[in-house]
């Protein structure tokens, strides 16, 4: 009998990477999909796909969607930075996973693969190098998507303390062809039709084809409890940015954009929200991410798998001409 794999979050850029890979290899793909989904990223393989509709705060949907389930890929995930999604990003991303590790641990599946983020990760004061040993610090963060991330983290392993063969996985900013309003679609987008500015700071960038193979290869492995980092290269948002933009035949931005000012534009797009002048939003968040120098240390899942990432240039590009 074939083995049968659940997926959350298919629809979404890294799920559905991983999606095409399972189909690819002639699995048996069960995926959760809400009423409304875009499903335009899967429509090669839609019907290829055994669909099943409902979202990860319906527990008993869940509980009976996962009966015969050997595998079990927990990709859903909002994720937005924006104070006004609060309750709803804490609500999916920590009550969701819950949900999702209880439903795992009722049906006893084989193996479970939480897709997280580096954002769950605590980073250090004066921080260079960051791998998995490093300690969340809970004081100095009020980052909501970071911290929702990191909680429902702790679901995991919490299911893993109650019997979940588990592993997690901490993909940096993933690269992948998707639609210019979606994930890393909107970054291209926006330098694809030409800017001025860059961030002063670096972005650290994975290839969604690499993510979606090693979380495969994690899933089939007897590694059990334990985090990977994803990520491929560090990269100073000017060269990023000039990457794109030289795709597009389009000038690389020339002017640096610092930490003030952009808490300015944040301050400025707070007032203008409350009195509805605009609907712009920025947060601290974001400012922070755009400003960071942080470099995410991948040797633990190149060691373990002996594994060779993309570079940079080779998913910025593939990207591009999605």
């Amino acid at each position: 009998m074939a083995e049968k794999y659940f997926i959350t979050g298919a629809t979404g850029l890294v799920g559905s990477y991983i999606t095409h890979k399972l189909v690819s290899e002639g699995k048996e793909v069960y995926a959760l999909r809400r009423e409304n989904s875009n499903v335009s990223l899967l429509a090669k393989i839609n019907d290829k796909i055994h669909w099943v509709e409902g979202d990860i705060l319906d527990v008993s949907l869940l509980f009976e969607a996962m009966q015969g389930m050997n595998y079990v890929i927990h990709s859903a995930a909002s994720v937005s930075m924006l104070a006004k999604d609060k309750e709803q990003t804490f609500k999916v991303n920590i009550e969701g996973t819950a949900n999702v590790v209880n439903a795992a641990l009722e049906n006893g599946v084989k193996k479970f693969c939480h897709i997280s983020s580096i954002a769950a990760i605590g980073v250090p004061e004066n921080a260079t190098l960051i791998n998995e040993k490093v300690s969340w610090n809970d004081d100095s963060k009020d980052f909501i998507y970071s911290k929702s991330k990191h909680y429902a983290e702790r679901e995991v392993w919490r299911g893993i303390a109650e019997g979940l063969n588990a592993v997690i996985v901490n993909p940096s900013t993933v690269l992948g062809v998707c639609p210019s309003d979606r994930s890393s679609g909107q970054i291209i987008s926006l330098v694809s039709k030409g800017i001025d500015y860059y961030p002063s700071g670096n972005i650290n960038i994975v290839d969604a084809e690499d993510v979606a193979a090693i979380t495969l290869r994690l899933l089939h492995s007897e590694v059990h409890s334990e985090k990977f980092i994803l990520n491929a290269a560090n990269v100073s948002y000017k060269d990023f940015f000039g990457k794109i933009a030289t795709h597009f035949g389009k000038p690389a931005p020339a002017r640096k954009i610092g930490g003030n000012t952009l808490y300015a534009l944040y301050l400025l797009s707070k007032i203008a929200n409350f009195l509805g002048i605009s609907k712009i939003a920025l947060s601290k968040e974001i400012i922070s991410a755009t400003q960071s120098t942080h470099t995410y240390d991948n040797t633990k899942i190149v060691t373990l798998l002996n594994y060779q990432f993309k570079t940079w240039e080779e998913s910025v590009t593939h990207a591009c001409q999605g």
